[in-house]
C-alpha cells in the first residue's frame, strides 16, 4: 500500500505539508467528530483508490490515488470535495479511472499470471469463474442458452450471492446471446488448441470424417481425429463444418479448408476412415481418393462396423421370408408405437404373466443388427402379445395374429436370436473407442467359427429350446405352444432348414470377403507379435523378407519408411524381442511398450510403422457417437442454432473434461485477449483481466 494511502489499519501516513498550503495530517482532521471519523472510515474501507486530505482552512478534498499514479487529469486528481457516495461511485465508472485501475493492478508484483489470480481477491475473480461453470455445465447437459438466467438466479437463491457481483446494471449481467456465446467459444478454443497441440506433437494420425443433416436439415461434416502421440493412442473430435452441398467435391472441400485451417500435416495422416459410401471411397472421384493426392500412402478405410452391417443385411436380403420376417417385426412395432390402448393393455399382460416389459423396436434395413433388439422384446412378449392379438378382431390384429403363430415364425426366430447374437456381440466390440487391427481380426475369426459351428449342427441355444418345446414331428392339426395353438406342417419345416442354411451360406459368405481381407490393411498382418513364428521355428530369420519389400513398396513416397535396407536391418533385430518379450501384446499395448522402453531410439522406422498401424481407425464409431451428441444438443426447439455455435457446444460436450477440473483461469485470459482484439466492452474485458491476472493493452 502507498505511504500516503490512509487505510483503516494505519493513521500514520499523512502527506508533507505543500508550499502553497498548509496541509495537516489527515488523521488530525479526522479527530474533530465522531461523525466525520466514522464516514471517512467506511468510504476508506470501501474504496481503497481514495485518499483523503485536508487543507489548512479546515477543507476535506477527496483524490484518487490511482489516477494521480497514473498521470491521469480529471477532477479527482485535482482535488474535490465529495459529501455523497454517490460521487465516488460515478469516478469509479468513468473510463478514466478504469484505465489508471488497470496499470495500478499491472505494477503488482507475481510469479506468474496464474499465481496471481490465485491470490487476487476479488469479487469479479470469482463471478466471472462462475459464470463460466454455468455455461460449461449447459454445454455438458445439453441445456439451452436462454436458461443462463434461471440458472444464475438458482445458484444465488442457493447462496452464490458472488454470481451478483458480475452484474454492472440491469443491461449488463452477461445473461444474453453473445456473451454466453464468448465463453463458449473461448472454452471450445481452449480445449481445441490444446488438442492441435497434440496432434502436431504426434507421430502419425488419421482423419474420421462422416456426413448428415440435423433438425433443421442443415447438412454438415464431422471430423474426429486419430493419434498416436509418446505411446498413447487419443480420439477426439475436430470440428462439425457446415457442406454447400452432398458431393464428393463439396466434402472434399469443407475438410480440407478445416485441416489446412489448423495447419494440419498431410504427409502424417495415416488414413481416411468413413462409412463406405461411394461418395468417400469412390476409386476415382471419392473423397479418399482427393486425399491421396497429398499422401500417396494414405490409407482409405471403410468402417468394419459398417462392413459387419452390410453383410448382415445383404445375406438376408436374399432369402424372401426374411425379408417377410422383418416387415412383419415392423407392422409389430407400428402397431404399439401409434396405440396408447394397446401399449396399457400390453404391460397390464405382462403384468398378470410376470414377463418383462421390454419395448418393440423398429428394424431399419441399413442398420439390420437392430433385428437383436427386435427379437429380444418378442422373446420375453411372445405371450402376451398372442394373448392381445386374439382379443383384437381387426384386420391389423389378425393378420399379425396368423404370421405370429405359425412353426415357421417361432422356428426362425429361435434361429435368428442364435445367429444375431454373435454379430450383436462382434458389433459391440467393433463399437469400442480405439479399436485396432489385431483386434479385429482376432474378433471376426472367432466369429466366423462360431457362426460355422452353428451352421454345420444347427444347434444354437434359443433354436435347440424351442425344438424341445415343440413336437419333434410335424402335426398338420397343430400343437399348443406356451397356452397358444400354433400352426404347423412337414412343407413349413422343411422350408425353415433351407433357409437357415442358404442364410448361414450367405452370412459367412459376406464376412469372409468384406472384413476377411481388408485391401490394403493385410499387408501389416505379418507385423502383429501374435503372428510372429517362434525363435526356435525355423521360419524365424526369413519371416517377413518377402512381406516387408511390399510395405516399402507402399511407403516409396515417404522419406524414411520407404528406405528398405534400413526397415529390413531394424525388422531382423525387433523381431526376436517381440516374439520373447510381446508375444501376447495387443497393438496398443505393445505401442506402450516400445515408447516406455525407449526402443524409438533404437528402431525408429520399425517404431513409427507400427504407430502407423495404431492410427489406422478401423471403425468410424466416434463419428456416429458425435452425430448423436449433436442431435441431443440442436433440437426442434433449438433448431436455429448456427453451425459454428453448435460445434462449440459439441467440442465442450465430447472433448471437455469433468467441470471441476476444467481450467478456467487459461479460459479467461484468452477470452480477454480475444476481446481486446475484437474491441468488445471494457467492462467485460477488466472484469476478464481480473480473472485472468495479465495485463493485455
Amino acid at each position: 500500500m502507498d505511504k500516503w494511502l490512509i487505510c483503516p489499519e494505519s493513521s500514520q501516513n499523512a502527506r508533507p505539508p505543500n508550499n502553497n498550503k498548509k496541509w495537516k495530517p489527515a488523521y488530525e482532521a479526522t479527530r474533530n467528530t465522531n461523525a466525520s471519523r466514522e464516514l471517512m472510515g467506511k468510504w476508506l474501507s470501501k474504496y481503497q483508490w481514495l485518499r483523503v486530505e485536508y487543507a489548512g482552512d479546515g477543507e476535506q478534498l477527496c483524490f484518487c490515488k490511482w489516477c494521480s499514479d497514473t498521470k491521469r487529469v480529471n477532477t479527482f486528481t485535482k482535488g474535490v470535495c465529495v459529501t455523497k457516495a454517490d460521487v465516488l461511485n460515478k469516478h469509479e465508472k468513468i473510463e478514466d479511472h478504469k484505465y489508471a485501475q488497470i496499470a495500478f493492478v499491472s505494477e503488482e508484483p507475481t510469479k506468474s499470471w496464474k499465481s496471481a489470480v490465485v491470490s487476487a481477491n476479488t469479487k469479479a475473480a470469482i463471478a466471472v469463474k462462475a459464470v463460466m461453470n454455468i455455461v460449461y455445465f449447459q454445454c455438458k447437459e445439453n441445456i439451452a442458452t436462454r436458461k443462463i438466467k434461471s440458472l444464475k438466479q438458482l445458484c444465488c437463491d442457493l447462496g452464490g450471492d458472488n454470481l451478483r457481483d458480475l452484474e454492472v446494471d440491469k443491461h449488463t449481467n452477461y445473461e444474453s446471446y453473445d456473451a454466453v456465446h464468448d465463453m463458449e467459444d473461448a472454452m471450445a478454443n481452449l480445449i481445441k488448441n490444446n488438442i492441435l497441440n497434440k496432434i502436431k506433437e504426434s507421430s502419425w494420425y488419421s482423419v474420421c470424417i462422416d456426413e448428415s443433416t440435423d433438425v433443421s436439415v442443415t447438412q454438415s461434416v464431422i471430423i474426429y481425429l486419430k493419434s498416436v502421440c509418446k505411446g498413447q493412442l487419443t480420439t477426439d473430435f475436430l470440428q462439425l463444418q457446415s457442406l454447400t452441398g452432398s458431393t464428393a467435391d463439396d466434402i472434399y472441400t469443407a475438410v480440407y479448408n478445416v485441416l489446412t485451417k489448423f495447419n494440419i500435416d498431410f504427409k502424417k495422416v495415416s488414413s481416411v476412415g468413413s462409412d463406405g459410401a461411394s461418395v468417400m471411397v469412390g476409386c476415382r472421384n471419392g473423397v479418399a481418393t482427393k486425399f491421396k493426392q497429398h499422401n500417396a500412402y494414405m490409407i482409405p478405410i471403410h468402417c468394419v462396423a459398417h462392413r459387419l452391417a452390410l453383410a448382415s443385411g445383404q445375406a438376408a436380403d436374399t432369402i424372401p421370408y426374411l425379408l417377410k420376417f422383418q416387415e412383419i417385426m415392423n407392422k409389430t412395432f407400428k402397431y404399439f408405437e401409434y396405440s396408447g390402448k394397446r401399449t396399457r393393455t400390453l404391460h397390464a399382460m405382462q403384468s398378470v404373466l410376470d414377463q418383462a416389459d421390454k419395448k418393440f423396436v423398429q428394424i431399419f434395413h441399413t442398420r439390420w443388427l437392430s433385428f437383436f433388439g427386435a427379437l429380444e422384446a418378442l422373446n420375453c412378449n411372445w405371450v402376451a402379445l398372442v394373448s392381445l392379438l386374439i382379443q383384437d378382431k381387426s384386420a391389423v390384429g389378425q393378420g399379425l395374429l396368423k404370421s405370429m403363430t405359425s412353426y415357421k415364425f417361432l422356428a426362425c426366430s429361435a434361429f435368428l436370436t442364435d445367429v444375431l447374437y454373435i454379430l450383436n456381440q462382434l458389433c459391440l466390440t467393433f463399437q469400442k473407442q480405439d479399436l485396432n487391427l489385431n483386434t479385429v481380426l482376432s474378433q471376426v475369426e472367432a466369429c466366423v467359427a462360431e457362426l460355422k459351428s452353428i451352421s454345420e449342427t444347427q444347434t444354437g441355444t434359443k433354436y435347440m429350446a424351442f425344438l424341445d418345446e415343440v413336437p419333434k414331428t410335424a402335426t398338420p392339426e397343430g400343437f399348443d405352444y406356451q397356452g397358444h395353438h400354433v400352426r404347423d406342417n412337414e412343407s413349413m419345416r422343411k422350408e425353415c432348414k433351407s433357409i437357415f442354411a442358404l442364410f448361414m451360406t450367405h452370412i459367412i459368405k459376406n464376412i469372409g470377403e468384406r472384413l476377411g481381407n481388408m485391401d490394403q490393411i493385410a499387408q501389416f498382418i505379418f507385423l502383429l507379435p501374435s503372428s510372429i513364428p517362434d525363435v526356435t521355428s525355423a521360419d524365424f530369420a526369413t519371416y517377413g523378407d518377402d512381406d516387408l519389400v511390399k510395405v516399402c513398396e507402399h511407403f516409396k513416397d515417404h522419406d524414411s519408411l520407404g528406405n528398405h535396407s534400413k526397415l529390413s536391418a531394424e525388422w531382423k533385430l525387433i523381431k526376436r524381442i517381440l516374439v520373447v518379450r510381446c508375444k501376447s501384446m495387443k497393438l496398443k499395448e505393445l505401442v506402450k511398450f516400445l515408447d516406455d522402453q525407449s526402443l524409438n531410439d533404437l528402431y525408429p522406422l520399425m517404431v513409427s510403422l507400427y504407430e502407423f498401424i495404431l492410427s489406422l481407425p478401423m471403425a468410424t464409431v466416434d463419428c456416429e457417437r458425435g452425430f448423436s451428441v449433436m442431435n441431443l444438443t440442436k433440437t426442434s426447439l433449438r433448431n436455429r442454432m448456427t453451425i459454428p455455435h453448435l460445434s462449440n457446444v459439441m467440442m465442450i460436450s465430447i472433448n471437455g473434461g469433468d467441470r471441476r477440473t476444467f481450467d478456467f483461469l487459461m479460459v479467461s485470459l484468452y477470452e480477454f485477449i480475444w476481446c481486446l482484439c475484437m474491441n468488445l466492452s471494457f467492462h467485460f474485458r477488466w472484469q476478464l483481466l481480473i480473472v485472468s491476472g495479465v495485463l493485455v493493452l
